[in-house]
């Protein structure tokens, strides 16, 4: 416990209060939220419209796609899951909590684009973010 209380105030001391660790911490937590702030339009669709995307503005379907195959295909399962469970509740419940089709289907788009961002890699979360931003 003593050791572990050392090298926390070691850390926080003298390694975390760097000004190139500050510097990089704060760059990215404004990429990260600018990054969430970007996809925000695909989150204001209403599920049909999502689940449709065809029916959706310009801009979100270009948003849309560039979400990755993998990261759709689990949202897509999760949603054919979903109209399962709403369509012939099974004995075991696939969800934990009471079941509600719009809250869970939000749960899970919002998934959609946490796990995506994620996912990223630094550098690729910084083009990404560039190029969202127009700053390239």
């Amino acid at each position: 416990h003593a050791l572990v209380k050392a090298l926390k105030n070691v850390a926080m001391n003298y390694a975390f209060c760097d000004p190139e660790v500050e510097k990089s911490e704060l760059q990215g937590y404004r990429i990260i939220t600018g990054l969430l702030e970007a996809y925000k339009p695909l989150l204001l669709l209403s599920a049909d419209t999502f689940t449709n995307i065809e029916k959706a503005p310009l801009y979100e379907r270009r948003l849309y796609k560039k979400l990755p195959n993998k990261h759709l295909r689990a949202y897509e399962i999760a949603m054919q899951t979903l109209k399962q469970e709403k369509d012939k509740p099974s004995d075991t419940p696939y969800l934990p909590y009471d079941f509600d089709y719009d809250v869970w289907e939000f749960y899970f788009r919002v998934r959609l684009i946490q796990d995506y961002i994620s996912g990223m890699t630094d550098q690729y979360a910084y083009d990404e973010y560039r190029n969202l931003h127009v700053l390239n």
